[in-house]
């Protein structure tokens, strides 16, 4: 007997075999009650902040931190000062015009409603305010984001580069977790949905429940609309990336092509993969997945899945 077959008989090799082969990801979410929170304006007015923050983990999509965040209101002018640096300021009258247009809204402005905390982040390292927003790992840092992960696995040539500027900036940073979401996931999803791209939020959904959250204890869904419905005003830092989405809506959430990706989306295909899921991981399945009633409602008027007893969590 040699000594890695005695060690592994006395039990030297076997003491938590699955903290040695599990990512740390996976280990951040294990055992953690989870809740993920969508862009959906019914949230506003609800109150429901001090429920979203009792949670172990809170998981937000894309812009979803900002209003969410308590950001020190020096760094938030310092944030404004050099985006305005990154702009063609012929299309401004000066620096005030700017933050009129692009830097609106104030952070932490729906947190009675949303939360406070961001303890992970999806989101898709798409760097234009109406869709990513702002990706930088020390803003990310000061909004108290302790992962981020990649929701758009690489699928096509232009995925392929985005997300290795995503993975190397961050990785390059340091101090705050990085990750992608599951290959096999996303790549199941994509198969669900014929060929079409999840939304981040979709993605990251499937994440928390097949990928890198797979550990969790339960997972929590809401605030998410499946675009049944403008996201909230506040989701976006800048009137102008609000007219961006709202005057061509419909077109852009559920379009064929992506921002010159190969594959586009479908909504009406995401609700159905979302409705497949929450009746097979939801009270009446496994009992891992719940929602809310505004997803429920959602499913139900688009492709008539009847109400399962007890899906949503009062």
């Amino acid at each position: 007997m040699n000594e890695v077959e005695h060690k592994a008989q006395t039990g030297w090799l076997k003491k938590d075999p699955l903290k040695q082969h599990t990512p740390p990801q996976e280990q951040y979410f294990k055992d953690k009650s989870v809740v993920i929170v969508g862009p959906s304006p019914s949230l506003k007015g609800s109150g429901q902040g001090k429920y979203i923050d009792s949670f172990d983990i809170v998981v937000r999509v894309n812009k979803g931190w900002w209003p969410a965040s308590t950001m020190d209101p020096e760094f938030t002018e310092y944030i404004a000062e050099q985006l305005y640096e990154c702009y063609d300021k012929d299309d401004y009258q000066g620096y005030e015009h700017f933050k009129e247009i692009e830097f609106s809204v104030p952070p932490g402005c729906l947190q009675d409603d949303i939360g406070s905390r961001t303890d992970v982040l999806y989101n898709n390292y798409d760097t234009n305010t109406s869709s990513g927003g702002i990706m930088h790992p020390a803003i990310f840092l000061a909004a108290g984001i302790e992962m981020i992960i990649g929701s758009r696995y690489p699928t096509d040539e232009l995925d392929i580069k985005e997300c290795e500027r995503f993975l190397l900036d961050h990785a390059l940073w340091g101090g705050i977790g990085i990750g992608l979401v599951n290959a096999g996931v996303y790549k199941k999803a994509m198969a669900n949905m014929r060929g079409k791209t999840p939304h981040a939020g979709h993605s990251a959904i499937l994440d928390l429940i097949y990928g890198n959250g797979r550990l969790a204890k339960s997972v929590h869904v809401t605030g998410f609309s499946y675009y049944g419905e403008m996201p909230a005003r506040e989701y976006y830092m800048g009137n102008k990336a609000w007219r961006h989405i709202s005057d061509d809506f419909d077109e852009s959430m559920n379009a064929q092509t992506n921002d010159g990706h190969e594959y586009g989306h479908d909504n009406t295909l995401e609700i159905e993969d979302i409705a497949r899921l929450l009746l097979r991981e939801g009270p009446d399945g496994k009992g891992k997945l719940t929602c809310d009633q505004l997803l429920k409602d959602r499913i139900r008027t688009v492709i008539g899945v009847p109400d399962p007893k007890g899906l949503s969590q009062s």
